[in-house]
């Protein structure tokens, strides 16, 4: 079960990496443009492991962790995520291109809506069997 600090860590992690440190130029043109799609990519795996390394640095030092078994972890969890989302966005960026251009803006929101439900499900799921298994 993840704890509640968890989920609120997890939410406010994916918001700063998918949406803060996505640029305008990545947001327009990712569903285009396979350079802007890997530089969103770059920008979010980056931001999430940077985000993720920090929680754990600060609760090494409160639960004395062993920080060297931990950034392997850290890292493979941030690029497992980076693969599941540049999978994600690859379809879904497509999609909602072509929605919003033939004004179907209900199915874009949904499409969108599941986009964000996905990328927060694998990364809660994935944060719940490496503090499980590992």
């Amino acid at each position: 079960m993840l704890s509640i600090e968890a989920v609120l860590i997890l939410i406010w992690v994916h918001f700063v990496a998918d949406f803060v440190c996505q640029t305008d130029k990545m947001g327009v043109n990712k569903s285009s443009s396979l350079l802007w799609l890997f530089a969103h990519i770059f920008s979010y795996t980056f931001a999430v492991f940077s985000c993720v390394l920090f929680f754990v640095l600060y609760n090494s030092k409160i639960h004395d962790i062993n920080f060297n078994y931990d950034i392997g972890l850290v890292l493979f969890f941030s690029l497992f995520n980076g693969l599941t989302h540049l999978i994600i966005d690859f379809v879904s960026s497509k999609l909602t291109k072509y929605l919003y251009q033939n004004n179907k803006r209900h199915d874009f929101f949904v499409v969108i809506g599941f986009d964000q439900a996905l990328h927060l499900s694998i990364l809660m799921f994935s944060w719940l069997w490496l503090t499980t298994y590992y």
